[in-house]
């Protein structure tokens, strides 16, 4: 008599882990276009320094101007930014200017002056470390060089329990909590 378990498909099994925040992570090109993607697999790969992994598709522009350019910030789009991290994933920052195209307001970050998003939670400047290209995902390994969050929205933790604080987390296709 224990609880009944229901399997499901092995290849959905990534999505029992896919509920963390979404993520807004923000590029230069070589040339120095600025892109920005929502990204869903990206967590802390280490604490001291601080260090984030990101998993990204290969053939994307933010995986190429990560290494062009070693720079990125990782923000943490507020659940009021749905529609905006809906659009900025459905073009390529290939062929348009997601910022101008979608008319989001932004800030730069002070070291590498990449722009974020106006009103995301908080957000982390970070240089590459590492990529490492397997199978058409380029893992990415960045260290945080500064960090920053709205005010009023972090003691020794993010408080995500404020409405302020609410995060997006992606379920799968267009589903978010």
């Amino acid at each position: 008599g224990g609880p009944m378990y229901k399997e499901i498909p092995v290849n959905e099994a990534y999505r029992l882990l896919n509920h963390g925040p979404l993520v807004w992570v923000s590029s230069l090109s070589g040339s120095g276009h600025c892109n920005i993607a929502p990204v869903a697999w990206c967590c802390p790969f280490d604490m001291k320094p601080t260090q984030v992994l990101l998993v990204l598709d290969s053939g994307h522009m933010t995986s190429r101007n990560l290494k062009e350019t070693a720079g990125f910030a990782v923000s943490l789009p507020h659940i009021s930014q749905a529609e905006w991290v809906r659009q900025t994933g459905s073009v390529s920052g290939k062929e348009k200017n997601k910022f101008e195209l979608f008319s989001i307001p932004f800030i730069e970050t002070p070291n590498m002056k990449i722009r974020v998003p106006e009103k995301v939670g908080g957000f982390m400047e970070c240089r590459v470390e590492e990529t490492i290209d397997r199978h058409g995902t380029t893992l990415v390994i960045g260290r945080c060089l500064h960090a920053a969050v709205l005010d009023g929205l972090y003691k020794e933790r993010l408080l995500v329990e404020l409405p302020e604080a609410k995060t997006l987390h992606h379920l799968g296709g267009r589903q978010f909590a």
